[in-house]
């Protein structure tokens, strides 16, 4: 999956694919999927997160929700997916050193699409020949 996302003017190609979570792990050497599940621990995170890719605005927050939050989990997969769109990219700390700012709740929400999509499972639709075969069996 591809998204391009404008912060200060400046447009991030983010790509993910098969390869995101293995350059998670040699860059950083850190599990991505361990990294997700603990930042996402609680339901509110979640539906924070939720709220905020529909434009609602949170009105209660628990501060327990924000127990797990790390923000560099977020400034790491950025990274890398910026990283599989451009393999020439600076290195993390140089990268974000060059950054005026990081908008989490611009950028959470397509990184979490991103997310989803790189997990969903897909399915082959099977042609009505195949279908066929497979009833015949």
């Amino acid at each position: 999956m591809e998204r391009t996302i404008e912060i200060d003017g400046i447009d991030y190609r983010l790509v993910t694919n098969a390869f995101t979570p293995i350059a998670y792990k040699n860059q950083f050497g850190r599990d991505y999927f361990q990294d997700m599940l603990n930042m996402f621990e609680g339901e509110q995170m979640m539906n924070m997160i939720k709220a905020a890719e529909g434009n609602q605005n949170v009105t209660e927050l628990d501060m327990s929700a924000l127990k797990n939050f790390d923000m560099t989990f977020f400034q790491r997969l950025f990274w890398v997916f910026v990283k599989s769109a451009n393999p020439q990219t600076d290195p993390f700390e140089q990268y974000f050193q060059k950054m005026e700012r990081f908008p989490i709740s611009e950028i959470a929400p397509i990184m979490m699409e991103m997310l989803e999509d790189n997990m969903a499972t897909k399915k082959k639709s099977m042609t009505p020949p195949m279908q066929a075969m497979r009833y015949s069996q």
